[in-house]
């Protein structure tokens, strides 16, 4: 896992890089993510 700080003002704004071993589960991870209010996007390694 790699995390980034992207903070710029007063939003806290954190990139972090998590693998999954396929596609389906990174998908998974991402729609969790997503309903807990966060954004998220699957690419291709």
């Amino acid at each position: 896992m790699r995390k980034k700080n992207l903070s710029m003002g007063t939003r806290r704004m954190v990139q972090v890089q998590v693998g999954r071993d396929t596609r389906a589960e990174a998908e998974t991870l991402c729609a969790r993510l997503t309903a807990l209010g966060g954004a998220c996007m699957v690419e291709k390694n």
